[in-house]
């Protein structure tokens, strides 16, 4: 399946899984559902109506503005359900933006505008060749609006992640490591990933010299190996900020 890597405001790296044709065809499927059953109860009101007011200008009306949900129906929902619409909260899938925040009004709007060209002038033929040949799970909107659509349903992987598990008896070692930042702490997990990797002289110096400017900004005084100090370091950042 295919991820697409998205870094939030807060420096972690985050992959998901990008939501397939298949999930988000099947997802528009059970909207145009939702729509199509709208629809028919409109005409039964419509029924009602013309027996009603016979004149036909009030009939136009009335269909009029019972047709706006329709129209609104894909903008609507995903500013209400942030990102979602009925069918994609049942497919497990939702439009998020690449670069971490949350998407905003305009985000939406640009998604649904370009709807026109991506679904409805060519029977989403473009939405459909555009999400193959991207690779990024984007029509047309999405590259517009720098979204993509991703799946729910799988699990979450963060990359050099800032947070970290710690077993519940856990015992603070270094008090200072109060004194790092997430951006340390995320340099940190560089290095020792870095190292983990590949131990060759280069990585070795780099893990060195982070172990040693770490010494320097927190003030600690220890002969642990670099590694060993680091992921201690990690745990106690975790334990003081958990």
């Amino acid at each position: 399946m295919e991820k697409v890597k998205i870094e939030t405001t807060q420096n972690v790296l985050i992959e998901h899984n990008i939501a397939n044709i298949g999930d988000r065809v099947l997802a528009s499927l059970i909207d145009f559902s939702f729509l199509f059953a709208y629809f028919l109860i409109v005409l039964f009101l419509l029924g009602i109506t013309i027996n009603l007011f016979p004149n036909k200008d009030i009939i136009y009306i009335v269909f009029f503005i019972l047709e706006i949900p329709i129209f609104f129906y894909s903008l609507a929902s995903n500013l209400i359900f942030q990102g979602q619409t009925p069918g994609k909260m049942i497919m497990k899938t939702k439009v998020v933006k690449l670069d971490g925040r949350s998407p905003s009004l305009g985000s939406y709007l640009i998604r649904w505008i370009l709807r026109l060209v991506d679904i409805w002038l060519f029977n989403g033929v473009v939405a459909l060749i555009t999400v193959i040949i991207n690779g990024k799970g984007q029509r047309l909107g999405d590259i517009a609006a720098g979204t993509s659509v991703i799946k729910l349903k799988k699990k979450t992987f963060f990359r050099h992640s800032v947070y970290k598990a710690l077993p519940p008896n856990y015992e603070l070692v270094f008090e200072e490591a109060k004194k790092l930042s997430e951006r340390d702490v995320n340099t940190i997990n560089k290095a020792i990933k870095a190292y983990t990797q590949n131990r060759n002289s280069i990585v070795t110096d780099i893990l060195f010299e982070t172990s040693n400017e770490v010494k320097k900004k927190t003030g600690i005084k220890s002969n642990m190996p670099p590694k060993i100090l680091l992921e201690t370091l990690i745990r106690d950042y975790n334990f003081l900020n958990r």
